[in-house]
C-alpha cells in the first residue's frame, strides 16, 4: 500500500488545512442536507496526518488508538473526496455509496478536494465529541462532552439540531493543541505532519 502511505504523508499540517478551509459556512450549508439524507452515517473531516508512514503502513484504529500498521485486517473508515481510503479500523463500517461521494465532491468543490474528506460517524455517541491527540506515532481519541473541546482545532463535523430545529454543523472531533507533559501534543520533533 505504498500509494496510501505516500498520499497520507503528503497531507497538509492541521494548521495549513485549517487556514486553507476558508468557506466553511458555505460548504456546511451544502453538506448538512446531504449527510442527513444518508442517516448521519458520515461526516466531513479535515485531512491531516498524525505521523510519517513507511511505504507499506496505513493508519489503523484499534479501539481509541490509531497507529501505523502493516498487519491484520483493516477496513476503511475515512476517505478522500475521490473515494480513496485515508484511514482504517479493525472492524468493518459501511463504505460511502458512490452517489454520496459524487455529491460530496460537488458540494465541497475543487478548492477543498485536498482539504476535506468523508469520515464514518455512524457509531458516534449522541451529544459527545471526540478529542484527539497525537503521542509519538499514535493518534488517541477520547469521547468527551462538547465543552471540553473548546479552544482546540476542529477537525470533523456532522449536522446536528440547532435552534428552532434548524440544521447546524456540530463538531465531532477536535485536535488537542495544549502542552502534555514535556512534549507538545501538537508537534513532536522529527514528525513533520500530525495533529
Amino acid at each position: 500500500m505504498p500509494h496510501i502511505a505516500a498520499m497520507y504523508n503528503s497531507q497538509r499540517t492541521l494548521e495549513e488545512a485549517d487556514q486553507a478551509f476558508t468557506d466553511r459556512d458555505a460548504v456546511f450549508t451544502k453538506l448538512a442536507p446531504l449527510f442527513i439524507q444518508y442517516g448521519l452515517q458520515y461526516g466531513v473531516s479535515m485531512l491531516h496526518a498524525h505521523c510519517f508512514l513507511a511505504a507499506e503502513e496505513v493508519m489503523v484504529a484499534d479501539g481509541n488508538v490509531c497507529s501505523p500498521s502493516t498487519e491484520g485486517v483493516a477496513f476503511p473508515c475515512s476517505w478522500l473526496a475521490n473515494g480513496d481510503p485515508f484511514e482504517f479500523r479493525r472492524d468493518a463500517v459501511p463504505a460511502p455509496p458512490t452517489e454520496l461521494l459524487t455529491a460530496f465532491a460537488e458540494a465541497i468543490g475543487p478548492k477543498n478536494a485536498d482539504i476535506l474528506g468523508l469520515v464514518y460517524t455512524g457509531d458516534m455517541e449522541p451529544g459527545k465529541v471526540l478529542l484527539e491527540r497525537t503521542e509519538g506515532r499514535n493518534n488517541i481519541t477520547e469521547v468527551v462532552d462538547p465543552d471540553i473541546g473548546v479552544g482546540n482545532l476542529q477537525t470533523a463535523w456532522l449536522p446536528g439540531a440547532g435552534e428552532n430545529g434548524m440544521v447546524r454543523t456540530a463538531c465531532v472531533s477536535y485536535c488537542e493543541t495544549r502542552q502534555s507533559g514535556v512534549n507538545w501534543v501538537h508537534g513532536h520533533p522529527g514528525q513533520p505532519k500530525h495533529c
